[in-house]
């Protein structure tokens, strides 16, 4: 219920009477309101940007004082977003899969980090989408044991068209 009170309260929906009453009905709901009014304009585009402070030698109270921050624009963005993790998740450039997946950005920042080697190989991976080497064999014996099988027969009476599957699949 608060996702859509999100959008109701970002838009001109309500009244500021209904905006308040949705709020008290609504567990939590004060502090997300209270949350969405100060937080209207912070600038999270920061949270784009690779996290170079993971080795950082400061105090305790310096590493509290940057959660809370990260913290902060970390809710300023889901709440612009509607409250939709998996769109903050790829905008803060999180773990995705698919089409989400910005590769540049990825090995740009992992270039700084990984040793050459493994970055070279993982590198391929992601553009590739395959591994570098893949080492595998299909023994004959097993294929024609398939193949002279009862319940398999298609391939008895469609030997060509059962080739053509096969190398097309090699290939």
């Amino acid at each position: 219920m608060l996702h859509i009170a999100v959008i109701l309260w970002k838009s001109d929906f309500l009244d500021p009477t209904a905006t308040t009453t949705l709020a008290a009905a609504l567990p939590r709901g004060k502090t997300v309101l209270t949350k969405l009014r100060l937080l209207a304009k912070v600038d999270f585009r920061a949270l784009q940007l690779p996290p170079l402070d993971f080795d950082v030698d400061e105090s305790q109270e310096i590493k509290d004082i940057i959660q809370r921050n990260k913290r902060t624009l970390r809710d300023a963005c889901l709440l612009h977003y509607n409250m939709d993790l998996a769109t903050v998740q790829r905008y803060c450039q999180g773990r995705w899969m698919g089409q989400h997946r910005r590769t540049d950005e990825m090995l740009r920042i992992m270039s700084h980090i990984l040793p050459d080697k493994l970055f070279l190989q993982l590198g391929a991976g992601l553009i590739d989408g395959v591994p570098n080497y893949i080492h595998g064999s299909i023994e004959t014996e097993e294929l024609d044991r398939y193949m002279a099988e009862d319940n398999l027969l298609s391939v008895q009476k469609m030997p060509d068209l059962v080739d053509k599957a096969i190398n097309k699949e090699d290939t």
